[in-house]
């Protein structure tokens, strides 16, 4: 996943484009990111509950930029929870598109600081924090030809629910 972020990172600086029309499964890709995290002895209390879809679900573009994306993500919801609590991750097939939900038992958003979240550039409660990985969410899902939404309401968690469309070839 670094060589992926550096890959990026490197591209953008060149100004090359990356080749996006590989088809990689979405439910291995959540399963490496809970992975991670579970495998960090830090985040020993952080549990992951998988609520995917009954098939494979197939998308098409550049996998690592997307898991970077649900990565910032997860990583958002860690840190809110301070190690402790239950990220959800869900995935849903309604025609023609997919519903990524990304779900958190943290403190939960206050709706002006969610709107500002979801703008990007905003950060809050991390000293080194800039607000560049929601930048990078909302690249991606746009890059992807998605949309990105969020709810939260004060200490009821937050839900970060990404739609992205189907390629033909989606469902196995």
């Amino acid at each position: 996943r670094l060589t992926g972020i550096a890959d990026d990172l490197l591209e953008k600086h060149k100004g090359g484009q990356k080749e996006d029309g590989i088809l990689f499964n979405l439910h291995k890709t959540l399963d490496e990111l809970a992975g991670e995290y579970q495998n960090r002895e830090a985040f020993r209390e952080v549990k992951f509950v998988k609520e995917y879809f009954p098939q494979a679900v197939q998308l098409c573009g550049d996998r690592s930029r997307l898991q970077r994306a649900f990565g910032n993500i997860i990583k958002n919801a860690v840190e809110a929870m301070k190690g402790r609590g239950t990220i959800t991750l869900g995935t849903k097939v309604e025609g023609e598109k997919i519903t990524i939900r990304i779900s958190d038992t943290g403190p939960g958003i206050s709706p002006d600081k969610l709107d500002k979240i979801l703008q990007g550039g905003f950060s809050e409660g991390k000293a080194d924090g800039h607000g560049i990985g929601m930048k990078v969410v909302q690249e991606t899902v746009k890059e992807f030809g998605g949309e990105l939404s969020a709810n939260s309401m004060v200490g009821e968690g937050a839900v970060f629910t990404i739609d992205l469309p189907l390629p033909l070839e989606g469902i196995k």
